[in-house]
């Protein structure tokens, strides 16, 4: 699903910001099993790819802060394996 909205980017440019907080809110309340959430991880990665700046900024400012935590390692991971590809 992830990869679809991705690809039809220029529908969906108001809600990368939502789906990416929407996803760190949930990750923080459940255990996800590893390949499960590889897969899940991957599509988040795409959906980033989409949001600006000031999009990453207002995740960082607005988020709570435990769910500020979860989206902090997720975005450091990203910018270190994902982004550099691309």
């Amino acid at each position: 699903m992830y990869s679809h909205i991705a690809a039809k980017a220029e529908s969906f440019t108001a809600l990368p910001v939502f789906m990416v907080a929407q996803y760190v809110t949930e990750l923080q309340k459940v255990t996800l099993r590893t390949p499960i959430k590889m897969h899940l991880t991957e599509g988040i990665y795409s959906i980033l790819d989409l949001c600006k700046e000031h999009d990453i900024k207002f995740l960082m400012a607005g988020l709570n802060l435990g769910v500020r935590e979860v989206f902090n390692e997720l975005y450091s991971s990203y910018t270190h394996y994902h982004k550099p590809q691309r």
